[in-house]
């Protein structure tokens, strides 16, 4: 998440969100550069910023030149409810529950 550069444009319907990603990180984690994989960095870089904006739609390209991942995506808040939280199982936590008699 610290490698991430973004950037917001501010539409009438919410925000355009551009993450870029150094493509020699992007490709230790994902094999190839597709929809897959921008979906999953963008779904963590939502989490991470507590940011409850809905994606509409996704675009992802490997900029080879810049040696760069693209991600954009439209963000809308209009009408949201709010989006329950994902809560991470803790595997810490779960061991030592275990281990208590």
């Amino acid at each position: 998440m610290n490698s991430i550069q973004d950037r917001r444009v501010k539409n009438e319907d919410g925000y355009d969100l551009y993450l870029e990603v150094p493509d020699k990180e992007y490709l230790q984690v994902y094999e190839d550069v597709n929809e897959d994989g921008g979906r999953n960095i963008l779904n963590l870089y939502l989490e991470y910023h507590s940011d409850e904006g809905r994606p509409q739609g996704l675009e992802i390209n490997h900029d080879k030149k810049n040696h760069s991942v693209n991600i954009h995506t439209r963000l809308t808040y209009e009408g949201n409810d709010h989006t329950d939280a994902y809560i991470r199982p803790n595997p810490i936590r779960h061991y030592s529950n275990q281990r208590q008699p």
